[in-house]
């Protein structure tokens, strides 16, 4: 999360009441109890398509969840 130029989204970042930033407070307004869902609800879709945004991209060996061979 702390990737120069990354941003943070608590909802679809078009939205017009979306909160953007790029500090840690903006990533802690993520509600993952609703992004790691498998399903949304008509009340949770906008909070459902948090997003965090990346300028370029993210070099592999930082992902985690990937496995190695």
């Amino acid at each position: 999360i702390c990737w120069e130029s990354t941003l943070f989204s608590n909802m679809n970042a078009t939205a017009t009441n979306a909160q953007v930033g790029h500090d840690l407070q903006d990533f802690k307004q993520i509600n993952f109890d609703i992004v790691i869902q498998t399903r949304y609800t008509d009340d949770t879709k906008s909070l459902y398509q948090a997003e965090v945004l990346v300028r370029t991209h993210i070099p592999i060996r930082y992902i985690l969840n990937i496995p190695r061979s």
